[in-house]
């Protein structure tokens, strides 16, 4: 596993990001949905030209649908993609807050997930989950990597699983996980 080029995450966007299968992940949900992207924070790789804004967290809630997050994906051309499992009654007033993405307003409920990232075990390279997080690298728990959105870090798909599945995954090999990019490397 490696870190995807700028250029690589742009053509995932333009070309394999299935936006079908995220409106399928989010069927059901009547309140809006708060995406996040983050242009770069662990690979040094970034768009020249958001130099300033690579390791913030930037909210997208103003869209009018997933055609949208797929352009902004393709401008950003981020690292991670995020969405936000709190249920607001009402965003506007949540988004008033000034204090950052952690703080942001009440909420009334939260979506319960369960987060397996290739990065989150141990590895030679970035240690263990628990060096990770006393080093406050463990992100907002809050929100959460995007199904079917490309993990930029190790150039793997975020893909949803059930019980059975995530006891035999191999996330290193399993053809879901795998962006084109990848599989045409390995050809």
């Amino acid at each position: 596993m490696r870190p995807a080029t700028v250029q690589e995450r742009y053509e995932f966007y333009h070309q394999e990001f299935r936006t079908n299968l995220v409106r399928e992940w989010f069927r059901g949900w009547t309140t809006p949905i708060v995406f996040a992207v983050v242009i770069e924070r662990h690979t040094k790789i970034f768009p020249v030209e958001y130099r300033r804004e690579r390791s913030r967290t930037i909210l997208i809630d103003e869209y009018e649908g997933l055609r949208d997050l797929r352009r902004y994906c393709m401008e950003f051309r981020p690292e991670s993609v995020y969405y936000d499992r709190n249920i607001y009654r009402n965003w506007k007033q949540a988004r008033r807050n000034q204090y950052g993405i952690e703080d942001l307003g009440k909420s009334i409920g939260q979506q319960l997930a369960f987060d397996i990232d290739p990065e989150n075990f141990e590895c030679p390279i970035h240690g263990t989950l628990g060096e990770k997080l006393s080093k406050r690298a463990g992100g907002t728990m809050r929100l959460i990597r995007l199904p079917h959105s490309l993990n930029g870090l190790v150039s793997r798909l975020a893909i949803p699983l059930d019980r059975i599945e995530s006891r035999s995954l191999d996330l290193v090999s399993d053809p879901r996980c795998i962006p084109g990019f990848v599989r045409t490397q390995t050809r």
